[in-house]
């Protein structure tokens, strides 16, 4: 009892200390480092919302939904993903990152406006002796079609958390990403 005690008083004093992003961005098991930028990604799998409502959530905690724009980065989340049982199964099947076409139809770009270049991570799959490859704008259950980009948990066994458009107002587990040195990633030489 006592050692809980100590442990919410260091995390309160911490928190008065240092903000709360600062105390959202200590590394733990819901957060990777990049170590060629330091920029650490924080995962919310407990949390469900739309894309529009993941980006104004990583943007009050001092971050954005997460860039992912090269093959190494995309591995190491994936892996992240995969090591640990908290991350492993997000709402929604799926985490957003800051990847859209919103303004344009096919134009991606990252909510601060950088373009999408790592076009390998899309996902595809055989159905029914079909190729079925992501984007594919898909306006089943909307006219304005799958404009958000998530980190698809497909197949549903052994996912490979690829890229997939889907529709913004879907309800899933976010990824934010915050700047080099808000966290305890150590940049590589």
């Amino acid at each position: 009892m006592n050692f809980a005690l100590s442990a919410l008083a260091l995390a309160v004093l911490w928190t008065l200390a240092y903000g709360r992003t600062e105390l959202a961005n200590m590394m733990d098991e819901t957060e990777v480092c990049d170590p060629k930028t330091g920029i650490v990604y924080k995962f919310f799998p407990q949390f469900r919302n739309r894309w529009d409502l993941a980006r104004d959530k990583c943007q009050d905690d001092g971050g954005k939904l997460a860039t992912i724009n090269y093959q190494g980065l995309h591995r190491r989340i994936k892996r992240h993903i995969n090591a640990y049982p908290d991350t492993l199964t997000p709402q929604g099947l799926g985490y957003w990152f800051g990847l859209n076409d919103r303004i344009e139809e096919g134009v991606y770009k990252f909510v601060d406006n950088e373009d999408f270049v790592y076009t390998e991570g899309w996902y595809s799959e055989a159905l029914g002796g079909v190729m079925v490859s992501q984007p594919n704008n898909n306006v089943d259950e909307d006219c304005h079609g799958q404009d958000c980009g998530q980190l698809w948990r497909r197949p549903k066994s052994g996912p490979a958390y690829d890229f997939d458009d889907a529709y913004c107002l879907e309800l899933k587990s976010f990824i934010c990403e915050y700047p080099a040195g808000t966290g305890g990633c150590v940049i590589e030489a």
